[in-house]
């Protein structure tokens, strides 16, 4: 819309028709410039390059805080071979504790079950004598 405004204006400027004068010297250079970067062809725009943290980071090693937990355990048992004894015998505790607590979550949900099954028949019973 500019380049016909721009034509527009250029064509219609006929102040000085004579081919020699200054004017229309500049303006036939400016229509000619004009029409050139009209057919060209419009730059690339340079295409930004999206680095991603995976790639910035790949190759370097990062100590997390589990990585840097495990190096200090395989340290301490390491200088202190009574502690590697006294871990897993705290471990094994632990795990029999959760092991229980499983156990006893199962067992009352079994006697949840029986008490559910109990109440059920008791109604079922209750609504036989009250329709016979």
């Amino acid at each position: 819309m500019l380049r016909n405004l721009l034509f527009d204006k250029l064509e219609t400027d006929d102040t000085d028709s004579q081919l020699g004068s200054p004017t229309f010297i500049k303006n036939d250079i400016n229509k000619e410039e004009i029409e050139a970067k009209m057919f060209e062809n419009p730059k690339p725009k340079r295409a930004k390059n999206k680095v991603m943290a995976k790639q910035v980071f790949a190759n370097i090693s990062l100590n997390t805080a589990g990585f840097q937990w495990k190096s200090d355990q395989d340290s301490k048992i390491k200088i202190n071979p009574t502690f590697a004894h006294q871990q897993q015998n705290y471990l094994n505790k632990d795990r029999k504790m959760l092991e229980k607590r499983r156990y006893g979550k199962v067992l009352k949900n079994r006697a949840m079950e029986k008490d559910l099954e109990i109440r059920n028949k008791r109604l079922d019973r209750e609504l036989k004598n009250d329709l016979f």
